[in-house]
């Protein structure tokens, strides 16, 4: 907290960005799902102001991550859909395989086998192309 408040007397938005996205990191680790969610929504707005597309993307996926461990499956689905738009805009290939993973596992959730499964595929072949052993070996 010291550091955002060094950061807020300076007015250093980027680094406000950032240390609130790390918070939300922390306190997602902790299990802190409401305050997580809190310090994601205001790093969101401040990457949205500052248009960095990549850190709006990361967000909507932590926000996403956050909705699906409450069991909100809609409202993590449009999260996750908003992070594939973006990082297809990126085009970050590696990104858009975690999102079909984390789309795969929604559906899944949702009783939609063929669409989990489909995704789970795309997902799996891009951990392939990048060699990423442990992603892929979640996706199984």
């Amino acid at each position: 907290d010291s550091a955002l408040i060094l950061f807020q007397a300076i007015d250093d938005s980027v680094k406000i960005q950032q240390v609130l996205n790390r918070l939300g990191n922390i306190n997602h680790l902790l299990g802190n799902d409401k305050l997580a969610f809190t310090n994601y929504q205001k790093s969101f707005k401040i990457a949205l102001q500052l248009g960095q597309e990549g850190r709006i993307a990361d967000l909507h996926n932590n926000l996403g991550l956050i909705c699906y461990r409450q069991k909100d499956y809609h409202q993590a689905e449009e999260y996750y859909l908003k992070a594939l738009e973006s990082y297809r805009k990126l085009k970050d290939e590696k990104s858009i395989g975690d999102i079909y993973y984390n789309l795969g596992m929604v559906y899944q959730k949702n009783g939609k086998y063929d669409q989990s499964r489909d995704l789970l595929e795309k997902s799996i072949a891009i951990y392939n192309k990048y060699n990423d052993i442990n992603s892929k070996a979640s996706s199984l």
